[in-house]
């Protein structure tokens, strides 16, 4: 049987609230406050989706970046953080800096600017404790 941690218990998938409505099953979340709760208008498609929300959001965060102390639930997300902790990414257009790739490419989209190519993404400048903008991180 298939089952989910959960920070106090280990409880069956057939315990979660699940409603299928227009040929789609609706997986929720077991706790009250959590937006995707038996309360909350959110729900998971996928029971694997469920089952990750449960490690991550609700679950012990057993992994630990070694640079900066940050607890995460699962491993994936520990080695895509860990590339890029201490480092930032800064627009080729505008020049302005963000911590993780996503965000960057965000940007770039929400604001057409010309998105970073994979030359960009090799350099990178550490980031300083008292500018949240940097002006050198792309030699020209």
């Amino acid at each position: 049987m298939s089952s989910i941690f959960l920070p106090a218990a280990i409880i069956p998938i057939s315990n979660h609230n699940y409603q299928k409505s227009s040929n789609t099953i609706q997986f929720k979340c077991t706790e009250k406050n959590c937006p995707y709760g038996p309360s909350g208008l959110k729900f998971f498609k996928k029971e694997i989706f469920l089952q990750n929300h449960m490690k991550n959001i609700h679950g012990e965060k057993k992994f630990q970046c070694s640079k900066c102390e940050q607890k995460f639930g699962l491993e994936f997300q520990i080695k895509y953080h860990e590339k890029y902790c201490g480092q930032q990414l800064c627009c080729a257009t505008c020049m302005k800096c963000y911590d993780k790739p996503t965000s960057l490419l965000m940007h770039c989209k929400r604001l057409g600017h010309r998105l970073p190519d994979d030359e960009s993404f090799k350099f990178r400048k550490p980031k300083s404790e008292s500018s949240t903008e940097c002006t050198n991180c792309f030699e020209r």
